[in-house]
């Protein structure tokens, strides 16, 4: 038995060793940065680096490019975006296999989703939001059995770091605190939202050093948002707007067994994960951005891997690895082209071209 065991996490060690390097070579061999709002953070670390000959525009939190300043000026080069992607990405594996008590089938289903591929070369804070929130969300799970207090404090502190990096994750933070906090004391939703400003106060303090008012990002991001619902984007069109293939795309790489969550002694055993769930694709649909998903994949993927039996797992890796080709295709590409399918939704929108 003890061999058995001892051969099991040889063989796991050796699959999260592979990922690494493969993700090690698309991401750092290909030119591509991403796209959507990437320039917010890559600007905001030249601005700091003193070598922007503009203005700071950014609608989002300059806590990720400062981070990231000194080292694009010691490089001159953004290099060290996808170096910190990657280790976002390998410590989200390592987090998901740990949380899922070292479960093979989470790990080998989060080492095959396409959306890990997808996000590894963006020089993007999501990585690093998805990392803190997925323990925020095991935090707040472990308060939800004992209601030991320390793990709430724990939850909030790290939503709130993640709010720090990423805005988006307000939207997020207040559903999961509803999910899993309304059948308890309002003592608790105060608590929760106390540490959520306390995890938040490196975006407060910088926006008060640099602005002259701690919330001016908040209040960037949120009346940006309302413009963009209400008056439409730089590209003419609001966020109801967006064509239906972006909503087909999102829902290419959501796993084809999401649907067992909704079995009755699987709903009942993650009830409140799973309405967290819910009620958040909504949000990405409407969005229709791709890269929202990272946030909830790692989470969907921790009960998939709970879940599913054999022959189940092995499916969904097939149709995992299938995607994941065409995922990483265009970032293949660009290592010697340019080309104008420069991520999977490009690929896909653009296919006849």
């Amino acid at each position: 038995m003890k061999e058995k065991y001892s051969k099991l996490k040889f063989s796991s060690v050796k699959i999260i060793v592979l990922t690494i390097i493969l993700l090690s070579f698309i991401v750092l061999s290909t030119k591509y940065y991403g796209s959507t709002d990437t320039g917010d953070y890559l600007d905001t670390a030249k601005f700091f680096t003193g070598n922007f000959q503009a203005k700071l525009r950014s609608s989002h939190s300059i806590v990720y490019g400062l981070m990231h300043s000194p080292f694009v000026k010691l490089t001159n080069s953004f290099i060290i975006f996808k170096i910190t992607s990657l280790l976002w990405l390998f410590l989200l594996i390592l987090s998901a296999y740990y949380i899922s008590n070292k479960n093979k089938k989470t790990l080998l289903l989060f080492v095959t989703a396409p959306i890990l591929w997808y996000m590894g070369p963006w020089a993007s804070p999501i990585q690093l939001s998805s990392l803190l929130f997925l323990w925020g969300y095991f935090f707040i799970t472990k308060f939800n059995e004992k209601e030991n207090l320390k793990h709430l404090i724990y939850s909030s502190l790290l939503i709130g770091l993640a709010w720090a990096f990423w805005d988006a994750i307000i939207y997020f933070a207040i559903i999961l605190a509803f999910c899993f906090l309304y059948n308890k004391k309002t003592i608790f939703f105060i608590i929760f939202f106390i540490f959520l400003f306390i995890g938040t106060l490196p975006k407060l303090i910088i926006d008060q050093i640099f602005f002259g008012f701690a919330f001016f990002s908040i209040f960037k991001h949120l009346f940006a948002e309302i413009a963009s619902i209400s008056y439409g984007t730089i590209y003419g069109q609001t966020l109801l707007d967006s064509p239906m293939i972006d909503r087909i795309i999102i829902l290419i790489f959501i796993p084809l067994f999401s649907f067992l969550l909704f079995k009755k002694q699987n709903f009942i055993k993650n009830k409140k994960t799973i309405i967290f769930l819910t009620l958040s694709i909504p949000f990405i649909f409407l969005n229709a951005q791709l890269r929202f998903f990272f946030l909830f994949a790692p989470i969907l993927i921790l009960i998939l891997g709970e879940i599913l039996n054999k022959k189940q797992i092995i499916i969904q890796i097939l149709i995992f690895f299938v995607i994941g080709i065409l995922v990483i295709n265009p970032y293949l590409w660009q290592i010697k082209y340019e080309t104008n399918t420069e991520e999977f939704s490009s690929l896909i929108k653009n296919f006849p071209n």
